[in-house]
């Protein structure tokens, strides 16, 4: 019986130690930074004009996603940045979803996409482990 109950104790030990160890991961799992109000992220959506500023990222990984109306078939990216680590991508779909652009905005490539289809374009912005700030715009360009 003695055996047993020290079987039964492992066990429990064991099972305990499996427990501790998943709330352990499950806790850093949700350490990623995301955006938040001191990031102070300023977003402007108009036809014709969008601008991004974001500010005080540290270590944030996030993504964002926005419809954006061109009535080109163009627009002109404009980038100003101060990422110190990390990378920040910018793509850029046209109303087809045809990709017309994609680089790292640390790049700070300032540029004109491809030709598209005017209409409804989308905007994606993805941040991974970025440390620092910057901004965009994107203006139609014809």
């Amino acid at each position: 019986m003695v055996a047993g109950a020290e079987m039964t104790e492992t066990m429990m030990r064991l099972r305990r130690r499996a427990v501790a160890a998943l709330v352990g991961l499950l806790a850093l799992s949700g350490c990623a930074n995301e955006v938040g109000p001191d990031n102070e992220l300023t977003v402007v959506n108009t036809t014709d004009l969008f601008s991004f500023t974001i500010e005080n990222l540290g270590e944030v990984t996030d993504a964002f996603r926005f419809d954006w109306e061109n009535t080109g078939t163009r627009a002109r990216i404009e980038i100003l940045q101060g990422i110190q680590q990390g990378a920040a991508l910018l793509a850029i779909q046209d109303a087809e979803g045809t990709l017309l652009y994609r680089d790292d905005i640390a790049d700070d490539n300032d540029t004109v996409t491809a030709t598209g289809v005017a209409g409804t374009w989308k905007i994606e912005v993805r941040l991974d482990n970025t440390v620092g700030s910057f901004n965009f715009t994107v203006t139609r360009e014809d």
